[in-house]
């Protein structure tokens, strides 16, 4: 009985090669512990960057941490990832020339199809960047579109009128942005007034205009240090027309007060002008004469 395993043992011995199993077993083993290491490396740098990141992105606020910060962390992470999957097929003999070379091939040919998605997402990336406006702001885009970002995302821009018209616009085609939501806006009103008026009174009513605003809305006003930064004011006579003397108010207003003050302010230009019976300059007409001879003097 001995000798008959003895005999099958000498047989498989002589078919199959152990020591070259063994190395081979060996040299896989070896293998897979290096890639199992590449995949656990990039998971690590992949957090750090992540809390790295976090710790960046906590200091934005509003669309732009959220949108931005999304966007990072997965350039991150697929960049980190896609490099480790090259690193661990080279380590199991795989030519990674070949595939990289295809990969360049066909990025080569995405970009020459899609330009415009490309530039479009190039740009919304720059928006979100730069923080040119956000979601819920009041802008006024490439001086034909205005009203409020209802939506801010890489390829496109959604914006509704005030008459509820809701607009898709591709980033791409964006040139120029006006922000209504920067901090501080500066109201500029403008009233002209005959030239038969007295100016000392029409300055005195103006200057008392500028000191009821300020009482009926202080927090609508720029304060720095319990101050007001530029109260209602008269900027002075700006303007000598053809039908009177022009005079400009202005005050600093926070963004979102902006449109109301500027209602509020022409509203009591009107009704306090009215009251001292001091006339408002438009254009009129003078007919000069009697019968056929007459002149029309404007």
């Amino acid at each position: 009985m001995e000798s008959v395993l003895t005999k099958i043992l000498v047989f498989i011995q002589g078919k199959l090669n152990f020591d070259r199993m063994a190395a081979v077993a060996a040299d896989w083993s070896w293998q897979i512990l290096v890639v199992a290491l590449i995949l656990l490396g990039a998971w690590i740098v992949v957090r750090l960057i992540n809390q790295g990141l976090n710790r960046i992105t906590g200091l934005w606020q509003g669309e732009r941490k959220q949108t931005l910060g999304t966007l990072l962390r997965s350039i991150c992470k697929y960049t980190v990832y896609g490099i480790a999957v090259l690193l661990a097929l080279e380590q199991l003999g795989i030519d990674i020339k070949a595939i990289l070379a295809g990969i360049g091939i066909v990025g080569l040919a995405i970009g020459f199809g899609a330009q415009s998605l490309v530039k479009d997402v190039i740009s919304g990336f720059f928006i979100i960047v730069e923080d040119q406006f956000n979601v819920g702001d009041y802008v006024n885009i490439n001086g034909q579109m205005v009203g409020t970002i209802e939506e801010l995302g890489f390829r496109t821009t959604t914006l509704r009128e005030w008459s509820m018209k809701k607009y898709y616009i591709p980033n791409g085609h964006i040139q120029t942005v006006l922000n209504y939501n920067r901090e501080k806006l500066r109201n500029i009103e403008t009233v002209t007034v005959h030239y038969e008026e007295d100016i000392d009174k029409v300055r005195k009513v103006l200057n008392d205009i500028c000191a009821e605003l300020l009482h009926l809305y202080p927090e609508h006003f720029i304060q720095q240090n319990g101050q007001f930064e530029e109260p209602p004011q008269i900027y002075g006579i700006s303007n000598i027309e053809q039908m009177g003397v022009q005079f400009t108010l202005v005050a600093l207003s926070r963004p979102d007060s902006y449109f109301l003050m500027g209602r509020e302010m022409r509203r009591l230009i009107v009704e306090r002008l009215k009251e001292h019976d001091i006339r408002i300059a438009y254009p009129t007409r003078v007919l000069k004469g009697s019968g056929r001879d007459v002149d029309e003097v404007v």
